[in-house]
């Protein structure tokens, strides 16, 4: 992962938590770490945590003027990756980006990563809404455009039920983005 640019996409889920985790291991690997968060997401993580952690300014705000270099900060950013992971991806912003919608920096990112580049998407949320009929069509909509889905894990949920719906443990992230950078 040595001089690899990734870009990082969290989202508003309680697994955002472990987000910072994840930047400190892909910097320790040798990786270049930009992260982009949503509104919902900066409710469980600071920006200025990812900041530190990543070295790079954190993007929330597509309008921004600190991102406009060229007036095309999403297309710059999106050809620059070399991978990008959304994780942990909320079931709103799965939906969003199964349908297209770009309306916050995270998706108008999404919708401009090139075809072939690899895009990862780490769902995370409750067994019932995982299980839901409607998510389960944005699954299979992301991995008919190309996404990879990495599958929640099995395990204590914040909600207290167990069953599937834990974004997967750092180290397992960590090893998914090796297999496709």
């Amino acid at each position: 992962m040595k001089n690899k640019n990734i870009i990082l996409g969290i989202t508003g889920s309680i697994s955002a938590y472990k987000s910072p985790f994840l930047v400190r291991e892909l910097i320790r690997e040798g990786a270049n770490v930009n992260c982009v968060i949503t509104p919902s997401g900066k409710t469980f993580v600071s920006k200025l945590v990812l900041d530190n952690l990543s070295r790079n300014r954190t993007i929330d705000d597509m309008f921004d003027d600190k991102f406009q270099d060229s007036g095309s900060w999403h297309i710059d950013k999106a050809q620059m990756c070399d991978l990008f992971i959304i994780a942990p991806c909320s079931a709103n912003t799965l939906a969003k980006i199964a349908n297209g919608f770009c309306d916050n920096a995270l998706t108008t990112l999404t919708s401009a990563i090139p075809k072939g580049k690899p895009k990862l998407i780490a769902p995370a949320m409750d067994s019932d809404m995982w299980e839901n009929v409607a998510i389960q069509r944005n699954i299979a909509q992301l991995k008919q455009d190309g996404f990879i889905v990495l599958d929640p894990e099995y395990g204590e949920l914040a909600s207290g039920i167990v069953g599937q719906g834990r974004l997967p443990e750092v180290q397992n992230l960590i090893s998914s983005i090796k297999e496709y950078i």
